[in-house]
């Protein structure tokens, strides 16, 4: 039995358009990159010259956010917020790909609806299975063998049956 990989943890190897989103999203300085990516961010700017311009254009935005006012949000703001929050973390990786998969919105049907999808497919088969009339197999396989061996098929079907005696 193979052993299911709980390891979530994404390889250290680093493409250059992932390596751009990094700073795009992250800013120019490695200490806030993903700690699982950054030697791997890393890598890429070395490997990759056309980054340089991308980390340039992040420190200048980082360097522009630097400049903002600091704003502490209200006490109740922030319970909100935390309210609000989904923690993905504590799914195993199995749950968070399902999830992924089938999302639960807060729509009625939620999940019930691949479940009624399923159900009126399974329910319109029997019916279907039970109330259409079939064909003859022996018929058509005679017919198929007909068609297939002609003359000495028929001959010879005509011999097994005791014919001209």
């Amino acid at each position: 039995m193979a052993k299911f990989d709980q390891s979530c943890e994404p390889p250290s190897h680093v493409s250059a358009k992932r390596a751009a989103r990094i700073l795009e999203a992250y800013g120019a300085d490695p200490a806030r990159w993903p700690v699982a990516e950054r030697a791997g961010t890393l890598a890429a700017l070395n490997k990759f010259p056309e980054l340089a311009n991308a980390r340039q254009s992040a420190a200048g935005m980082d360097e522009f956010l630097g400049g903002a006012p600091e704003y502490t949000p209200s006490a109740d703001l922030v319970r909100r917020i935390s309210a609000a929050a989904v923690h993905e973390a504590a799914k195993p990786c199995w749950q968070a790909w399902l999830a992924g998969l089938i999302r639960v919105s807060g729509t009625p049907m939620g999940l019930l609806q691949p479940v009624a999808t399923l159900f009126v497919a399974v329910t319109l088969g029997l019916v279907a299975g039970a109330f259409i009339p079939g064909r003859d197999n022996d018929a058509m396989a005679e017919e198929f063998m007909l068609l297939a061996f002609g003359p000495a098929y028929q001959m010879q079907t005509f011999e097994e049956a005791g014919g001209a005696e």
